[in-house]
């Protein structure tokens, strides 16, 4: 459809006689809520507009807005910074479709109809807000609103002390004791910004090209001064794509400081004192040219530092002796060797090459005696011809026969799961994903503590392992299966609490209690939008399952023994990976549309997860199968409609031992 061009937007003038305005099109909307301030969490200046339309029966049937409260209220929300000129909001910001030509604003709306974009200007200017542009709909061919928005503010009550400002000269004509949080981008020169000095309540601060945080493009600045240390309530400070070599001794001094983020730069080394400071607790210091750290160490809340990508060939035996460190980032360094208590040290990241070669990376089980040997044949489906058979004709017709045995060699034996209707709970113990769960006396429902709050884990599924015992060899023959996640917000970050809990219960059927008797809100979770998510019946079948080649190349354990020559043709034949994509990866997963799975892949823009868990917990990634694969459907949406994966090392399986089950998210 040819797009409809759009009038020219008129120049803002504050009204002559003075009044507030709200109109779109024909419709007046009476103001009835209006807030300038600034945001004491993302300190930008927030402005919320609330308009109503008395009667909107006829905005609603020219869908111009939605149909779904029909009340007539419509709200404009939008923060932005670089605002700031001596005291008054001032500046101009466009609008496309919603989006904005500044990366320091958004827009959001709600009661307009979701065809419904933005076009237009935003100005502050003497007091006042004024929009001017058009309202319309994408892709359809419906009619185009002009949009005229005035309302004056008073600006004298904005505590600017509060405000993060984008430059130092947007703090002109403000007192230098009001300015806290401070953003310089891309100096142009190598001499550190003197005039920041001055401002000595400053707590955050930010310099570099950090709007081209994986940008390899230096700024010129290459020294940052002694007198730096004089900052003295600094809790955050950020030196970002930067051609300094060294940070001054003097940063001992800043005993408030928390986070420290010097990424990108050229530092030979960090300061002995940093490592000393009493609540420094982040330091990232990726991509520079570090070569060693102190030996000793007093930072008694450092829990994580990131060093990837620097020259590091060991590291200093107390690094490992902090109480609270439970993130170590070390990856792309040309490490030689590591002390032995970095075994004991949680988070480790490195490549899986370096955790074989610097730590012990033995897997010794969830119960730690050790791993009992499995059939690995039970996983893969390269026995079963009937299952193979549709594979192999697309081989066939295809021209892959060259590499038909690595191909068929790669398929597991997954059991599929496809919704086949809403939860009603007239059956006790069958396979069910959301809900409530029909759990036995023995086990109590689970619960976390969390912000001194007692809070009810997430129920994901129940897997009835008799039902199912005829598709696969290497699930319990008998009993169920369940799967609990406390948030998705916790996944990556088990501390206090397991973030994920899967039991196993090997009694009969007949000694459960149904679901149904379970009752909880949103408010006994640590975050849920209902009652639970809606409980979905499901069907269960046998397929095969091959994998995503999106990342073979972070992913090789998949290959290794069962399709070398696959993955060897890959590194030598660039094209391959396209032809193997269209005439085989494509096909294939066409045939089964599973809603959730058992032993199958999952597609991956980064390590697969069993790779992630291998990393996690030790042990080979090959040794790990994905015991559950929840993809969003109903009431589950993993972010941007990810996967979420509980991942099970082999050999606990065979033990049914699952207390030492690995989750991940795959998400965009």
């Amino acid at each position: 459809m040819e797009e409809q061009a759009l009038p020219q937007i008129p120049i803002f003038e504050i009204p002559k006689d003075g009044k507030d305005c709200f109109q779109i099109g024909e419709f007046s909307f009476n103001i009835k809520k209006c807030d300038f301030s600034i945001a004491k969490m993302t300190h930008e200046f927030f402005t919320e507009i609330k308009g109503e339309l008395v009667n909107p029966q006829k905005a609603i049937k020219k869908e111009l807005l939605d149909n779904y409260d029909q009340d007539g209220f419509v709200s404009l929300q939008f923060a932005c910074l670089g605002i700031h000129k001596n005291g008054i909001p001032t500046g101009e910001f466009m609008l496309e479709e919603d989006k904005t030509n500044g990366p320091y604003f958004y827009l959001r709306r709600e009661g307009f109809h979701y065809s419904m974009s933005y076009y237009g200007k935003i100005t502050f200017q003497d007091g006042w807000m004024g929009y001017h542009g058009y309202i319309k709909p994408t892709y359809r061919d419906l009619p185009i609103y002009p949009v005229k928005i005035y309302k004056k503010f008073d600006y004298s009550i904005l505590d600017w002390g509060d405000y993060h400002f984008s430059s130092i000269a947007e703090t002109e004509g403000i007192d230098y004791d009001t300015i806290q949080y401070l953003s310089v981008e891309r100096p142009k020169t190598a001499e550190f910004p003197i005039s920041i000095l001055n401002f000595r309540q400053l707590k955050n601060l930010n310099i570099g090209n950090y709007q081209d945080y994986y940008s390899n493009t230096h700024a010129p600045l290459n020294e940052i001064p002694k007198a730096i240390g004089s900052l003295s309530k600094l809790e955050g400070l950020s030196i970002i794509n930067c051609s300094i070599t060294t940070l001054p001794e003097s940063m001992s001094k800043l005993k408030s400081l928390q986070t420290l983020n010097v990424s990108n730069c050229r530092l030979e080394s960090l300061p002995y004192g940093i490592f000393q400071l009493p609540d420094l607790t982040y330091i990232f210091a990726d991509n520079n040219q570090i070569t060693y750290l102190p030996e000793s160490f007093d930072a008694p809340k450092l829990t994580a530092i990131s060093l990837n990508k620097n020259q590091l060939q060991t590291l200093p035996e107390d690094l490992a002796k902090l109480p609270n460190l439970n993130s170590l980032k070390i990856e792309g360094n040309p490490l030689k060797s590591l002390p032995k208590n970095f075994n004991e040290v949680k988070g480790v990241e490195m490549s899986i090459e370096d955790k074989r070669r610097l730590l012990d990376f033995e897997y010794r089980g969830a119960d730690g005696k050790g791993v009992t040997e499995w059939n690995n044949d039970i996983f893969y489906a390269d026995r079963n011809s009937t299952l193979l058979k549709p594979i192999e004709e697309i081989i066939k017709k295809n021209k892959l026969t060259k590499y038909q045995t690595e191909l068929l060699a790669l398929g597991k034996k997954t059991v599929s799961f496809k919704i086949s209707g809403d939860e009603n709970y007239q059956k006790i113990g069958n396979h069910r994903f959301g809900g409530m769960p029909d759990l036995p006396a023995s086990i109590v429902y689970p619960t976390f503590e969390y912000e001194e709050k007692t809070n009810k884990y997430e129920f994901i599924a129940q897997i009835n392992c008799q039902e199912i015992a005829h598709l696969q060899e290497y699930l319990p023959r008998t009993g169920m299966l369940y799967f609990f996640l406390s948030s998705i917000h916790f996944i990556g970050f088990e501390e206090n609490f397991k973030f994920i809990q899967v039991h196993y219960f090997e009694g009969k059927i007949d000694e459960l209690i149904s679901g149904k008797n379970l009752k909880f809100s949103n408010e006994d979770y640590y975050e849920m939008i209902d009652e639970g998510y809606a409980g979905l019946q499901v069907t269960a079948s046998e397929a095969v399952t091959f994998p995503y080649f999106y990342f073979y190349s972070n992913n090789i354990h998949i290959f290794k023994g069962r399709a070398d020559k696959l993955n060897t043709d890959f590194e030598t034949d660039d094209k391959l990976q396209d032809k193997i994509y269209d005439n085989f990866e494509t096909p294939v997963q066409e045939l089964n549309k599973a809603d959730f799975e058992i032993n199958g892949y999952m597609f991956t823009q980064h390590e697969s997860p069993e790779l992630q868990a291998a990393l996690s917990k030790k042990g080979e990634p090959q040794d790990w199968i994905t015991l559950l694969k929840v993809t969003s459907r109903g009431d589950f949406q993993w972010w941007d409609a990810g996967e979420l994966a509980f991942v099970i090392h082999k050999s606990d399986l065979l033990k049914r031992n699952f207390s030492n089950v690995f989750c991940t998210m795959e998400s965009s």
